[in-house]
């Protein structure tokens, strides 16, 4: 980084609302106890035999996940830690992951957070995103149906898999598509 980049990280930094690992486990603390007040001592069937972190981690916002990742992002650019850069990317990775909720997507809905992990270095969370059992993807946005189905055909190095994403993505490319996701 030069001089011009760290300056703005800077200043993106000091805009930030949190500025240490402590603040923000004291704002989840303190979700934690008002999400508990408000239902007066009645746990909602749906979350009934949570832990205590699950139930935190259901009720977080992505907003509130952010701030892991942008105070890991600056000490490790600061101190030139990459070490903690990947921690960061990990543990931002797994708390980002619990808040999806179902979609019409099957999954391929997984493949921004799945490059996100390759950030990382997080090839296990990556085999549970694209589970081999499930096998390639069919359903969702094709852009992400060809990608997902290349990275789960080499991950598993399936060659069957392989020369069918392949050739899908082939005839994706071919068709009229727009400039961003062919340059993708």
């Amino acid at each position: 980084m030069d001089k011009k980049d760290i300056k703005l990280l800077e200043k993106l930094f000091n805009e930030a609302e949190y500025k240490s690992i402590d603040s923000i486990k004291s704002e989840y603390i303190k979700v934690y106890k008002e999400f508990k007040d408000d239902l007066g001592g009645q746990t909602p069937e749906h979350l009934k035999g949570l832990k205590n972190y699950e139930l935190l981690l259901k009720i977080l916002l992505y907003s509130d996940i952010y701030p892991v990742l942008n105070i890991g992002i600056y000490n490790s650019f600061k101190t030139n830690d990459f070490v903690l850069l990947n921690d960061c990317l990990f543990s931002y990775n797994r708390l980002r992951f619990t808040l999806d909720n179902e979609s019409g997507y099957d999954h391929c809905i997984y493949m921004t957070k799945v490059i996100e992990c390759f950030a990382g270095n997080d090839i296990d969370f990556i085999k549970k995103m694209f589970a081999e059992e499930n096998g390639l993807t069919k359903k969702g946005h094709k852009f992400n149906v060809c990608c997902s189905n290349l990275i789960i055909s080499m991950l598993y190095k399936n060659s069957i898999w392989l020369e069918q994403s392949i050739a899908i993505t082939e005839k994706y490319i071919k068709q009229k598509i727009s400039n961003f996701d062919k340059a993708v």
